[in-house]
């Protein structure tokens, strides 16, 4: 596919047809390949590990990237010093990074881009669990910074908006149950229950509370 050339495609009860294979055109196709790569960072680390007298001193400058005395790299930003040849040490197969023309690395998604998915987007984690709070008659709400701290313990994993989905079906799993056995509850999610569910330390948690 990565060649632009067609594919035989295997029809296996399609009662409309009568080949049993057609050819798929893959010329014209875009092909994303992406992924989270924990542990990219470190392949790149180990590459640009050397003293700023090396041939690729250059490389860590343009990047903005501090050698500390000790030869050590904090990596600011990979996305300026990426290449395929890190990418095969992470162990991807040469003749795979050969047939792909663009590299592109996105930031990280932040705590303030989280918060953005739970309240704007429409695949918000929140859209089915509001969805099935509403089919049991009860009103769920929010307390003022219980939102933001969601966003903020889920933010800094590598997996993105799939650890805000994780912990938002933790949130959830203990107070389901509950409401599962009751109707017309008004359930508020604290910025403490957050903190105490997702295992952040806390002072005295209130918890969520129904009345």
């Amino acid at each position: 596919m990565l060649d632009g050339e067609s594919c035989r495609v295997e029809l296996k009860g399609d009662k409309y047809s009568n080949d049993d294979s057609y050819d798929f055109p893959t010329r014209d196709l875009l092909i994303l390949l992406a992924g989270a790569f924990e542990g990219l960072d470190e392949v790149i680390r180990r590459r640009l590990r050397t003293s700023r007298i090396g041939f690729r001193s250059d490389q860590a400058d343009a990047a903005g990237i501090p050698l500390p005395p000790s030869g050590g790299v904090e990596l600011v930003n990979k996305s300026t010093v990426v290449t395929k040849e890190d990418l095969a040490e992470y162990g991807f197969s040469p003749q795979l990074l050969g047939r792909i023309p663009t590299l592109l690395t996105l930031r990280p998604l932040s705590a303030a881009d989280l918060l953005t998915i739970l309240r704007t987007a429409e695949v918000s984690p929140l859209g089915p669990v509001y969805e099935y709070f509403f089919a049991l008659q009860d009103h769920l709400e929010f307390e003022p910074g219980a939102l933001e701290e969601l966003a903020g313990l889920s933010a800094g994993d590598p997996a993105g908006a799939r650890k805000l989905m994780e912990n938002v079906d933790k949130l959830f799993a203990k107070i389901k149950f509950i409401a599962a056995n009751k109707i017309r509850e008004r359930i508020r999610i604290s910025r403490a229950y957050v903190r105490r569910t997702l295992g952040a330390p806390t002072g005295k948690p209130r918890g969520a509370e129904g009345s």
